[in-house]
């Protein structure tokens, strides 16, 4: 309010008319540092106010989930229901109890994969790609809050999760879905000894995967229908988009991958084949990924919706999946530019000086 009064005086009287009913040169300055001075507090105030601060020493700490899941050894996570406890805690109005947003830190969403290095089996938090969101619909809404205290992952949705290489399950609420093991149950300290629960999946797939079995699919209710079909073999038998090729399974496939290099941009691994394969892994299809094969680009092609996979022919290779969006090179260029330009007008400039 202090900010909007001060805002009104700027634009209705404006500070050279205060100025001059203050005849006393010491007062005008006086006046003039106390407006600026003020309207400069407010805004860190109001910036406080929707945005709590806090140490960076306080938010680094490592949350009890972390923890759990780091002694488990998770290679991968899905936290079923993850906003739940948030958004109910917003609901509730916890406005400037930066305690309260450091405990809510449990719920590892979104940032898991970037501050505690626990793949998620959602890559992206708020801007992914559409094919991402498809997935996670596969799932209930991690936004409602449960009437019940105990929920269960559709068969669709556990299958996905296994495709996704996503081998432990947190959950705020019991899961009842046979083929998850209980691991863990504890209390969270912070957050008023609420539980969380967390179970393994063993039916997990590996991160770089093959097959020679395929299925084409054009629409997102096609994917949906052969996932929930229990006779179709997610371990057999691959969904791919786009496909423009044949290949014939001769026999049983056999495949073996090693020396997986790895960072947020960038994958490699030897793959080892008895007979041409599509090769798979476990990361989003998204514009900018481009895959090598022992040096050559090769064609990439969605696989089973969020994953993405290049064919491989039989033998020993090297495979390499580089991120690198055409957005990035054209950024780099116009600064590569820049740079150029201003040093070109620089020299240009020192030369005339010079001359004169």
């Amino acid at each position: 309010m202090i900010f909007v009064f001060i805002i009104i005086i700027f634009a209705g009287y404006g500070l050279e008319f205060l100025g001059k009913l203050l005849k006393n040169n010491t007062l005008q300055k006086l006046m003039y540092m106390i407006v600026l001075i003020v309207s400069i507090l407010n805004l860190f105030y109001v910036f406080y106010l929707y945005h709590p601060l806090v140490a960076y020493s306080d938010f680094s700490q490592t949350p009890q989930i972390a923890l759990k899941l780091q002694e488990l050894g998770a290679v991968r996570i899905y936290v079923h229901k993850a906003n739940m406890r948030t958004f109910n805690e917003f609901n509730n109005t916890i406005q400037n109890k930066v305690p309260r947003y450091l405990s809510l830190q449990n719920d590892l969403v979104p940032n898991s994969n970037i501050i505690w290095k626990i793949p998620s089996s959602a890559f992206y938090s708020s801007f992914g790609p559409k094919r991402l969101y498809y997935f996670m619909s596969l799932f209930e809404d991690s936004y409602s809050p449960s009437s019940s205290a105990s929920s269960q992952i559709s068969f669709a949705g556990l299958r996905m999760l296994s495709i996704r290489n996503t081998d432990t399950i947190v959950s705020p609420i019991k899961l009842h879905n046979d083929a998850l093991k209980f691991a863990a149950q504890f209390k969270l300290t912070d957050l008023e000894n609420q539980y969380t629960y967390i179970y393994r999946n063993d039916d997990v797939l590996p991160e770089v995967y093959a097959y020679s079995n395929l299925s084409d699919i054009s629409t997102f209710k096609d994917f949906v229908k052969l996932m929930s079909n229990q006779s179709f073999d997610i371990k057999k038998q691959a969904l791919i988009e786009n496909r423009d090729f044949d290949f014939q399974s001769e026999h049983e496939l056999e495949f073996e991958a090693s020396s997986i290099s790895k960072s947020s941009a960038y994958y490699r691994f030897n793959i080892k084949l008895n007979q041409q394969a599509l090769i798979t892994l476990a990361r989003t299809y998204y514009p900018g990924w481009f895959v090598k094969v022992d040096g050559k680009v090769t064609k990439i092609y969605p696989v089973n919706l969020v994953n993405m996979g290049t064919i491989v022919s039989e033998g020993n290779h090297i495979v390499e999946f580089v991120f690198n969006p055409l957005s990035f090179r054209i950024g780099m260029l116009i600064t590569v530019s820049g740079y150029l330009i201003i040093a070109f007008l620089f020299l240009i400039k020192r030369r005339i000086i010079n001359e004169l």
